[in-house]
């Protein structure tokens, strides 16, 4: 299951960013929030199949527009991703997030 919301760390050219990633699939369509760098940005029309997952969006950044490729995996907890952009490429890993010992939905 991709469901969650995950704490992540993307390796940037500019060294590295924290940030949080929700992630909600609906059949195979997937949708989320990316938290990080000073902003939310919502993203919608990604791909779900089996533990891997795709999207991309344009984000706003301090730097300006910035034009995510993801790809990316879940396998139990754990996400990681890489994001094409045309600052170069990011790499991306996280754990989900518990709430009192439950999974977020």
């Amino acid at each position: 299951m991709i469901d969650g919301k995950y704490s992540i760390v993307m390796q940037t050219p500019m060294g590295p960013v924290n940030g949080t990633l929700l992630l909600k699939t609906e059949g195979e369509t997937l949708s989320g929030v990316l938290e990080a760098m000073g902003g939310r940005h919502p993203f919608s029309g990604g791909t779900v199949q089996g533990e891997d997952c795709a999207f991309s969006s344009v984000f706003q950044t301090p730097l300006g527009r910035l034009q995510l490729s993801v790809k990316g995996s879940v396998h139990g907890d754990v996400f990681r991703a890489t994001a094409r952009t045309q600052m170069g490429v990011i790499n991306a890993m996280g754990k989900r997030t518990h709430s009192s010992g439950q999974r977020n939905p």
